[in-house]
């Protein structure tokens, strides 16, 4: 994950990441924190068939990338936040303010290996999402969707909505030009 999405990402960050494989609950997911130091933590379950998870070629690579794009977004810091960091220690990451709409939409862009059959934003379920909120509504406005969603889908609209989102920026203006953002974010 590092020597593929850290070019693509513009960003190696300068330590190791720790990784915390846990198997204490039966859903498929993981987490990420830069803070206090890069940290990943990886559910031992795979997907069920009913998930929205359920569209990969190789579960753990593609959960280790999800949340490796994480490390690369949020570890990104620059500017008077990489100064205040140097002497205060690692305590501002501005990136971590960023709206899980596009926090979570970098990922999903990012987990599949760019193989359009695999990953959320090639998922079946996903697109059928897609097509009831679109048809059915209620469509999320932007200010609902950078927020919990309290509507159906609830918590996939980070997701759902943001990969498709970022997936048409990357597609529009390429991978350099959200590797710039993240960088300028994080400065």
């Amino acid at each position: 994950a590092r020597e593929r999405l850290g070019p693509r990402l513009g960003w190696a960050p300068p330590g190791k990441t720790e990784i915390v494989l846990s198997d204490d609950v039966d859903d498929a997911n993981g987490s990420a924190t830069p803070l206090p130091y890069d940290t990943m933590r990886l559910y031992a379950v795979p997907p069920s068939s009913g998930s929205v998870l359920q569209d990969y070629r190789d579960w753990l690579r593609q959960l280790v990338q999800h949340e490796y794009v994480h490390i690369l977004h949020l570890d990104r810091v620059g500017g008077l936040p990489a100064a205040f960091n140097r002497i205060f220690g690692k305590l501002w990451v501005p990136n971590g303010l960023t709206p899980p709409l596009f926090a979570e939409g970098l990922a999903v862009v990012n987990e599949s290996e760019d193989d359009p059959a695999a990953g959320r934003n090639g998922s079946a379920l996903f697109d059928m999402y897609a097509r009831a909120l679109a048809l059915d509504g209620p469509f999320p406005a932007l200010d609902d969707a950078v927020n919990p969603f309290l509507d159906w889908p609830v918590g996939n609209v980070p997701y759902l909505l943001g990969g498709r989102f970022v997936g048409w920026l990357q597609s529009q203006y390429g991978p350099a030009s959200l590797a710039g953002f993240v960088a300028d974010q994080g400065a």
